[in-house]
């Protein structure tokens, strides 16, 4: 499938949560990259939830970008400690931070319906890296709120081809925005997800205003 795509140069997203996914489509890429070498596109690893340090340095060679289901922390991230990866792989889960320092593209996602789709509680996710229980997951992967905000508008329109359109505020871009009821620069990390929004924005026409 990896091949007839990168034969077409399709871009496509692979759902990989697990290591050995992860190293799947690797190899898959490796593979199709070698025999299309005009091939342009940047594969989407997505949740990529376990990648390891030796795998994000080989996704960065092959072109491939992760999007990360970081709000696993919050939901299933005791379990992931308690019972299903143990600490040590727990606490990398969503290697946010390791990505952004490789300088790699990367965006951040819910995954609704399994999750509820709220940005700014992926954002505080990612921030605040806490699970249900309230307790620190890999403190050392958090992101700063602008690194997250990024993952979520404009390396995510990058991510899909889609950067000349959408991602920013930017003059003849689509008006594709929201205001929120607060600065999420300047408020407490933990309360990010309860910043209203006032109004929605979609192609420059109001779709939802605050009472």
């Amino acid at each position: 499938l990896v091949d007839s795509l990168f034969a077409r140069n399709i871009l496509f997203a692979a759902h990989v949560n697990g290591d050995a996914a992860i190293d799947s489509l690797l190899d898959a890429v490796a593979a199709a990259r070698a025999k299309y070498p005009g091939a342009t596109i940047h594969p989407i690893a997505i949740h990529a939830q376990t990648m390891r340090e030796d795998q994000l340095d080989r996704a960065k060679a092959l072109g491939v970008t992760p999007s990360f289901f970081v709000d696993h922390v919050y939901f299933w991230g005791d379990r992931h400690r308690d019972i299903f990866l143990g600490p040590d792989r727990a606490t990398r889960i969503s290697p946010a931070q390791s990505a952004l320092r490789r300088g790699m593209v990367f965006s951040l996602h819910d995954d609704a319906p399994v999750t509820p789709p709220y940005p700014l509680r992926t954002v505080r996710s990612a921030v605040v890296r806490e699970t249900a229980s309230h307790q620190s997951l890999g403190p050392d992967q958090r992101l700063s709120v602008t690194d997250a905000l990024r993952a979520i508008t404009l390396s995510a329109a990058d991510q899909h081809q889609e950067a000349a359109e959408k991602g920013s505020i930017t003059v003849g871009k689509r008006a594709d925005l929201v205001v929120l009821g607060a600065d999420p620069l300047k408020v407490d990390p933990k309360t990010l997800a309860e910043i209203p929004v006032r109004e929605t924005i979609k192609d420059g026409r109001t779709v939802y205003l605050a009472k």
